[in-house]
């Protein structure tokens, strides 16, 4: 999981990050890249538009950092798009070049869509078993620090990971569906506000008991990917999620009938602040 900031360079150089969501780092066919919602990486297709070189920004440590890949060498892209935000479908991908394959993989996993396609679209867990748990980063909690020693300026973000439940899933065209349940007393670090999230990804985690007769995850499933949330009604909101059959079939399908791997080499480009992933 990671955050996505877009670095948009000025005139005079100076670099300007905004956290624009979250995605996935995901393997399907030997293309390597993020799952993430359409509507944010409409944002970096907007960007490339007005002809002016950016960056990507990513996370992929617990300390502070600078990571960064030049626009040339992603390929962002648009696998779904509907006209109602709340509705749907919302999905996209952002191709990432092999030759910054091993810098990531030496800190993230890309998840291997190949892998489980077969079990997932055939005879996956239930939808209640085990646990659930929603993954992003919200922008409500980003935080911009002063200089510390032997620290420029830098920004954190706070990875959130929230357990919940689903009120089971629904398809609307040839897209699917499922809706997180948040509840917000559950703890205390729930954001007001989930922007940010969108194109985190939704995961089941079925459970076992153990020969010490402790409960352990049996695995970790790529179940969703999170684009909407709905209005805060009490002590309740709803984070709206494309389901299995979104990433599994529609989204693998789109991309490995529509890309190739980039090959670029990263671009040079000039020093990057610090990000920090908390």
């Amino acid at each position: 999981m990671t955050a996505l900031v877009l670095i948009t360079i000025d005139s005079k150089g100076q670099q300007h990050p905004l956290h624009i969501g979250s995605g996935t780092f995901v393997s399907i066919s030997n293309i390597f890249g993020i799952l993430t919602a359409a509507h944010v990486v409409k944002k970096l297709i907007r960007e490339k538009s007005f002809e002016r070189p950016y960056l990507l920004g990513l996370t992929l440590n617990d300390y502070p950092q600078r990571y960064a890949i030049h626009s040339n060498s992603i390929e962002p892209i648009i696998i779904a798009n509907g006209q109602i935000e709340s509705d749907g479908p919302d999905l996209g991908f952002i191709v990432l070049p092999n030759s910054e394959r091993g810098t990531i993989e030496a800190r993230k996993n890309f998840h291997n869509l190949d892998r489980k396609r077969e079990y997932i679209l055939g005879t996956p867990p239930k939808f209640d078993q085990g646990l659930w748990a929603i993954c992003g980063v919200p922008d409500e909690k980003t935080i911009d620090k002063p200089p510390e020693i032997n620290l420029n300026p830098h920004r954190r973000f706070f990875t959130l990971t929230g357990f919940g439940s689903i009120r089971g899933t629904y398809t609307f065209g040839e897209y699917d569906y499922c809706d997180f349940r948040v509840e917000y007393n559950s703890s205390p670090n729930i954001p007001d506000n989930f922007g940010g999230i969108s194109g985190g990804g939704l995961w089941q985690i079925p459970l076992r008991k153990s020969s010490e007769q402790t409960i352990e995850p049996i695995e970790y499933i790529l179940s969703g990917v999170a684009f909407y949330q709905t209005e805060r009604t009490g002590l309740y909101r709803w984070v709206k999620c494309h389901g299995r059959n979104s990433i599994y079939d529609m989204a693998y399908s789109f991309i490995t009938e529509n890309r190739k791997p980039k090959t670029n080499s990263r671009v040079g480009c000039a020093p990057l602040p610090y990000y920090y992933l908390g």
